[in-house]
């Protein structure tokens, strides 16, 4: 599974307060990083209307209207997923409730196409990106998203911190194959694998032994976690997960 953007132009301001608000990234240079641009790509999010419509996405014949914001169609083997422009964006009906709607499309097809995302490269500071995360992630326990990607937040802060430090450099210095603090953590894998877990039951608990943790560790990030609110995307989403995991 990959996933590619197409359509969206860059660098710009534009640009950037886009990927900050219809895909929550903290750092919209984190798109080129880690999304492409292949056409051929099995989940394309397509943006802006003329760029979807070249891709086959359906003219309704009403007027000038298109389908909603994160409307998904087949195109031969591939999903494709239209997202507005950025101007278009900033210009939608329903405003702040039509572009969390999007963000949470959107999240969940780079969190199964996207194998170098990670939960910090969101805005987690943000309650609503947090949460939009969380039900893009784990929608059938929203919560249990939020709290795993803020512990793998605060994980990947804390080493490194670590691997800043004189000592660490000097050690990875002298044993550059060996180390064991240079080598890549459990928790430091593609988001796709903990979304086929949460699927199963008692996933936290799954997930928090392959990550070589403990679920009470997970829960301590619980207060930090805003609210759940209505999430209409959450069905959607799970569908979604559920097909792609399908065997």
């Amino acid at each position: 599974m990959t996933v590619s953007i197409i359509g969206i132009l860059g660098p710009s301001v534009a640009q950037a307060k886009w990927v900050r608000h219809a895909i929550g990234l903290d750092d919209p240079a984190d798109l080129d990083r880690h999304v492409g641009d292949d056409p051929h790509a099995a989940s394309l999010i397509l943006v802006g209307r003329d760029t979807a419509e070249s891709h086959g996405m359906q003219r309704f014949g009403l007027a000038n209207h298109v389908p909603l914001a994160g409307h998904q169609w087949r195109k031969g083997g591939q999903l494709c997923t239209f997202a507005p422009s950025p101007a278009s964006l900033a210009t939608l009906p329903d405003g702040p409730a039509a572009r969390a709607s999007l963000r949470r499309v959107l999240m969940a097809e780079l969190i199964l196409g996207c194998p170098t995302l990670r939960p910090w490269h969101f805005r987690l500071r943000d309650a609503q990106t947090l949460h939009d995360l969380g039900v893009a992630w784990c929608p059938a326990s929203p919560v249990a998203g939020m709290a795993f990607a803020l512990f793998a937040a605060d994980a990947h802060r804390q080493r490194a911190a670590l691997l800043a430090s004189p000592l660490s450099r000097a050690v990875h210095d002298a044993f550059p194959t060996t180390a064991d603090h240079v080598k890549a953590p459990a928790w430091d894998r593609p988001m796709r694998e903990a979304s086929k877990v949460f699927l199963a039951t008692a996933p936290a608990v799954i997930v928090a032994s392959l990550w070589s943790t403990s679920r009470y560790a997970v829960e301590a990030f619980l207060p930090h976690c805003p609210p759940l609110t209505a999430h209409d995307a959450a069905r959607g989403i799970l569908l979604r997960h559920m097909m792609e995991f399908a065997t």
